[in-house]
């Protein structure tokens, strides 16, 4: 069952312009299918939603590099409108009518085209779990006249439901907050030339500045701006509690202690290494967006997967410089990245951009955080200084005066900025909302970890 993670050069934020709408739709187009006629319904199954998303997702990929002149000769984005409009739909309701028209010799002739509707989840996904996030039960076919044109009618889904139970049209709150706020309408035949337009809900959620929650080693945990469902704060506890990820799913959240322990809140409980024999302490803890799933990571790489979160391999028992400190995921891969306390980054099954390891550092690494624009990541060292890899640099502590050491870093996927987080809970907003934060207020035990209430 597959989850979510966050958009890559998808720039959905909104306002979006027309060109930047268009190319998100596109790159959306992965999607489910269902015939508008009962008689071929048979003929559109898991094959269809194959070459929708394979159609969409080249057809993003080339535009993106060098314009739709990339494109290979046998395809081509289709200039169609729908209810007259090109990029986006405003004001749809489920069940509605959406007038399909595309040109002539826009798609092969006499053709089986394909129409479907996807969540915005699609864009935060790996290829793989594309097809999850569109609606299966309501891929429509229609047939291209003699010269390659079509119009259609196709009827939004009314309810919309996908493989994952996570997708949503209209999107939900916190996909709005994280920069996912429209469905997707997608176009395509046999030869994957696309079309694809944006859907914008009537009374759909409006964006939102992004809340967050502190964990203290004890547990104890703070929110501001997002609901508080609990923590073992001021419970006795085996070992201390080292990290905390977001559920997108359920809006809760975990807390994970050194011996491997998971505390679940709002949240499922899907195992842990708790009771079970470590080499070395566990030091984090990442939610996985293909699977609903986490990862457990140790000091010394090991990775511990639950939930069917996918083993793409790990530095345990490998020799290392400096310990792992924190770990992240990478959802359009699928993988997930270490980091070291000496700035080293390990990627597995995810893009390396480059890292701080081997580079004298003033302070360690204490963690990391993905560019869901750029796909690029940042390096944060304990005295608040920011390292960027193919991601912007929006500012950072470094060199300024701390009352404690940073411990954390987070960012937001609306704002393309970061918050930092240190142990007194004090919190350092660089392009990203303030909601406030427990620094200065006397705390029983130190903040080790920050978690957003976006899609990460």
């Amino acid at each position: 069952m597959t989850r979510f993670g966050r958009t890559r050069r998808a720039a959905l934020a909104i306002p979006a312009t027309a060109a930047s709408v268009l190319l998100i739709a596109t790159l959306a187009a992965p999607l489910n299918a269902s015939a508008a006629v009962t008689a071929r319904r048979s003929s559109i199954g898991s094959a269809a939603m194959g070459r929708i998303v394979r159609g969409a997702r080249s057809a993003m990929s080339r535009r993106s590099q060098a314009g739709s002149g990339a494109l290979a000769s046998h395809q081509s984005i289709v200039s169609c409108t729908f209810n007259g409009q090109a990029d986006l739909v405003p004001n749809v309701t489920a069940g509605e009518n959406i007038s399909v028209v595309c040109p002539s010799a826009g798609f092969l002739p006499n053709e089986q085209v394909l129409i479907g509707e996807a969540s915005p989840l699609l864009l935060a996904v790996d290829v793989a779990n594309a097809q999850n996030e569109v609606d299966g039960g309501n891929i429509q076919a229609f047939t291209s006249d003699s010269q390659g044109g079509l119009t259609a009618s196709f009827i939004l889904p009314s309810p919309f439901s996908a493989a994952d139970p996570a997708a949503k049209c209209p999107p939900t709150q916190i996909q709005a907050n994280s920069g996912l706020n429209n469905c997707l309408l997608a176009v395509t035949d046999s030869n994957l030339n696309v079309a694809a337009v944006a859907l914008q809900y009537s009374g759909q959620p409006v964006p939102q500045p992004a809340g967050y929650w502190e964990g203290a080693s004890d547990g104890g945990i703070f929110s501001f701006g997002e609901p508080f469902y609990g923590s073992v704060g001021g419970m006795p506890l085996t070992k201390p509690v080292v990290g905390m990820a977001f559920d997108p799913d359920t809006g809760g959240y975990w807390e994970v202690a050194s011996d491997g322990g998971i505390f679940s809140f709002n949240a499922p409980f899907l195992g842990s290494m708790g009771g079970k024999p470590l080499d070395k302490p566990i030091v984090g803890m990442a939610f996985d967006p293909n699977s609903g799933g986490y990862w457990e990571v140790a000091s010394d790489g090991g990775i511990f997967s639950f939930g069917g979160a996918g083993f793409f391999g790990s530095e345990g028992g490998q020799p290392i410089d400096k310990p792992i400190v924190a770990m992240i995921a990478e959802p359009f891969t699928g993988g997930y990245y270490e980091v070291a306390s000496d700035g080293g980054i390990f990627a597995f099954n995810a893009p390396f951009f480059g890292s701080v390891g081997g580079t004298p550092l003033v302070k360690p690494v204490v963690g990391m955080a993905l560019d869901s624009n750029t796909g690029g990541y940042w390096e944060v060292a304990s005295d608040g200084g920011i390292f960027s890899f193919n991601a912007p640099f929006q500012g950072s502590e470094g060199g300024k005066p701390l009352t404690k050491p940073i411990v954390g870093i987070a960012d937001d996927s609306l704002t393309e900025g970061y918050w930092e987080v240190a142990s007194d809970g004090g919190i350092f907003a660089f392009n990203a909302p303030f909601a406030g934060s427990e620094g200065g207020k006397p705390l029983a035990k130190p903040i080790v970890g920050i978690a957003p209430a976006l899609i990460e």
